[in-house]
């Protein structure tokens, strides 16, 4: 688990400033939509810290992991629209409604989106002494081994596993997904040579990439990542139709009052102009998305659509 540094404190004055009526005295839950830990458990905590400062103490991070993720947005789903529980969550479900054909709730009916926080790029990794050095070697040596190469990925019908599928279509790169629960035991598995590479989420991979014990081939960003400058785009390295960005956003449960909305984005928008969060999530690679930089409602619609455009492509059918 990567180690926050403490952030230094906001003004009172600032703090004065940015404390709407919402939230009140009660506590607000972010269900984080993973374990403790992680990318998006990594990211959330420090956001959450800068939220106490304003607020003098409201804000509680929860981690509710498991179903990739279904688990804490049916908590949510079924909590009342007044703001204090939230949803931590991001890409992974835009991909859950196709890859499990039944789920307990509607994706795009249930959950009210709210804000774009963070974006994070993702790094195709292998091991510092492997003899892959290069996205073409990586394709080369798949297409030149009998049964291909082995990849692992954070579960079935993951990000990691989508994409990793989708690379393969688009360069005839035989490889065998092995699914694993969550990120954690798949990296300790690429690491002791049981599986052959990854797509893996910026902060979980930094610190393996630093030590050397991970080599990065690739970002699938569209452009290069200030904490990797040396290593290229999945387009440099000629694979241009791929990219793909890991992004994390806040949900409420769908009926939450326009006022209330506008509180939580209000807060969360001071928060995220902080210069300290801003440093500590661009040490994990992770670059700040204020709720003011896009309509998060029309993103989050064009992402289901893309991600339902890209499993047709590759035949991808759902758990059932």
């Amino acid at each position: 688990m990567l180690s926050l540094p403490l952030l230094p404190s906001l003004s009172q004055a600032q703090a004065d400033a940015a404390s709407p009526a919402w939230p009140g005295e009660r506590p607000v839950r972010f269900l984080v939509s993973a374990s403790a830990g992680g990318s998006l458990d990594t990211l959330m905590r420090p956001l959450a810290q800068v939220m106490n400062t304003l607020s003098g103490g409201k804000y509680v991070v929860e981690n509710q992991g498991g179903a990739a993720g279904m688990l804490a947005a049916a908590a949510v789903v079924r909590a009342e629209p007044n703001g204090h529980t939230l949803l931590t969550g991001g890409i992974h479900h835009m991909i859950l409604p196709l890859a499990y054909a039944k789920m307990p709730y509607n994706t795009a009916r249930d959950l009210n989106p709210i804000a774009l926080i963070a974006t994070v790029p993702n790094v195709v990794l292998v091991r510092n002494d492997s003899p892959i050095r290069s996205i073409q070697d990586l394709i080369a040596s798949a297409k030149a081994s009998p049964r291909g190469l082995n990849y692992g990925t954070g579960g079935q019908g993951s990000l990691q596993h989508l994409s990793t599928e989708y690379f393969c279509r688009l360069t005839g790169a035989p490889m065998q997904a092995v699914h694993y629960k969550g990120s954690a035991p798949a990296i300790a598995d690429l690491l002791g040579g049981q599986i052959d590479l990854m797509f893996e989420t910026m902060p979980n991979a930094l610190t393996h990439v630093r030590s050397a014990s991970l080599r990065a081939l690739a970002v699938t960003s569209s452009q290069r990542s200030s904490q990797l400058p040396h290593t290229p785009t999945l387009a440099e390295a000629g694979v241009p139709e791929l990219v793909v960005t890991t992004w994390y956003g806040i949900f409420s449960p769908a009926g939450i009052q326009p006022q209330t909305q506008a509180q939580i984005k209000t807060q969360l928008d001071t928060a995220l102009a902080s210069p300290a969060l801003q440093k500590v999530w661009l040490d994990y690679g992770a670059k700040v998305d204020g709720p003011g930089s896009r309509d998060f409602k029309a993103f989050v619609q064009s992402e289901l659509q893309n991600w339902a455009r890209i499993a047709k492509k590759i035949d991808f059918k759902p758990a059932q």
